[in-house]
């Protein structure tokens, strides 16, 4: 007996017994302290449970246990039934589990449609990006395009242009030197094409081998 007691003080449930007076025993008080310390809410494990330590009490307890534990065995037997109290906390563990199943049914649809949200406007960034890299890329070329063109410029203005023999700087805007608003540097290149055509004109020009 011994033996079988101390394996009955292992599960769960027992000590319900052990800390409340026989005379206080109830069988819903049983299950809510079951429930409150957290086991595991199976109607089968609690109605074993119950039916097993009772039945022990009836065998083994002092005649005041044997007389409660028969009692509140029938009792639960009787609130197990339909409109019982028993019957009733099962309800609502019932109805709590369900709720709890359907909200977590609601919240992994939720989490789906994140998802499906978060890859559509991925997506939609990443179309944005490529969108962004062609036009950096066309723009890119088209710079270095104008900049090819402006080398191109800058080296046909340094060519120089041959005048009977003699040559003349391609007039570069950048490097005349101005007084005021006088380009002296045109006036001079055009002093010296007026020199030139008047010797050539005059036969004062004369080339040399």
């Amino acid at each position: 007996m011994s033996g079988k007691l101390s394996e009955l003080k292992e599960k769960p449930g027992f000590s319900y017994f052990i800390s409340t007076p026989c005379e206080d025993w109830d069988a819903l008080e049983y299950h809510r302290e079951w429930q409150a310390k957290k086991y595991e809410m199976s109607k089968t494990k609690v109605k074993t449970a119950i039916t097993r330590q009772l039945e022990w009490f009836m065998e083994n307890g002092s005649k005041e246990e044997k007389s409660t534990a028969s009692r509140t065995l029938k009792q639960f037997q009787n609130d197990s039934n339909s409109g019982g109290r028993i019957h009733d906390f099962w309800a609502v563990i019932f109805a709590d589990e369900k709720a709890d199943f359907k909200q977590k049914l609601v919240d992994a649809k939720v989490r789906e449609i994140q998802s499906d949200k978060c890859l559509i406007m991925n997506k939609r960034s990443l179309d944005v990006l490529k969108e962004t890299v062609v036009e950096h890329n066309e723009a890119s070329v088209t710079l270095a395009d104008f900049a090819r063109d402006g080398q191109d410029v800058r080296k046909r203005r340094k060519q120089y242009h041959q005048l009977d023999g003699y040559t003349t700087p391609s007039p570069d805007p950048v490097d005349d030197l101005h007084m005021g608003e006088t380009n002296v540097s045109l006036l001079f290149r055009n002093y010296q094409n007026q020199s030139l055509n008047i010797a050539r004109d005059k036969g004062l020009f004369v080339e040399s081998n």
